[in-house]
């Protein structure tokens, strides 16, 4: 299936995201959705991105946005402990 905005579909995956209290949220990467999860993180909006390479039998990498955190301290993916304070 054909994306034919790749851009709104990227705001809406993280407004579905936001509204479902999920944590994070995937999508398929390319170098303009990183430009613009980096303009999104520095205003606030998510909390963090990272980019994964390809899984085992998958075709591209993946963009994978942050936009709930427990605690707004707590290490970015990859850690699961908290470093703010009560």
């Amino acid at each position: 299936m054909t994306m034919t905005d790749p851009i709104a579909d990227m705001l809406t995956r993280l407004r579905n995201a936001n509204q479902a209290y999920h944590e994070s949220t995937s999508m398929p990467y390319s170098k303009i959705k990183q430009g613009i999860a980096d303009i999104l993180q520095q205003e606030g909006y998510i909390s963090s991105y990272k980019v994964e390479g390809p899984k085992e039998g998958a075709v591209g990498k993946t963009l994978i946005c942050r936009v709930h955190d427990e605690c707004n301290g707590s290490d970015v993916f990859g850690s699961d402990i908290c470093t703010c304070r009560p």
